[in-house]
């Protein structure tokens, strides 16, 4: 890695149990970077679907449980090279089982900054 990078965090992105329904609601802004790692905290008490295009099902976080996706943890050689979430994706949440009960659904950005 080149002198001067860094992995830095997003401000946290959240959604209370309260305003989680069965139709997907934003869960805080589109990203400004690239992301590396996405890291999804579900403290709802039911099983939660995401998805990034508001649409369609894409990921499930089971209830009292989280997700870690390292998206660049795959990449080959030794460059930054590798897949990266987009810049200006949304994510979204929903409950199946429609109005979410419980505590929040959390989701951490991490992203690599410098030159």
């Amino acid at each position: 890695m080149a002198n001067g990078m860094s992995m830095v965090w997003d401000p946290l992105r959240i959604a209370a149990a309260g305003v989680i329904t069965g139709n997907y609601i934003a869960v805080g802004t589109p990203l400004q970077h690239p992301a590396r790692i996405i890291d999804i905290t579900n403290l709802c008490n039911e099983t939660l679907y995401m998805s990034t295009d508001g649409i369609e099902d894409m990921i499930v976080v089971p209830a009292d449980a989280g997700k870690v996706k390292d998206i660049c943890a795959a990449r080959s050689g030794g460059d930054l090279g590798g897949a990266y979430v987009a810049v200006n994706t949304t994510f979204y949440v929903r409950s199946p089982s429609g109005a979410a009960t419980g505590d929040s659904v959390f989701i951490e950005i991490q992203y690599i900054f410098g030159d």
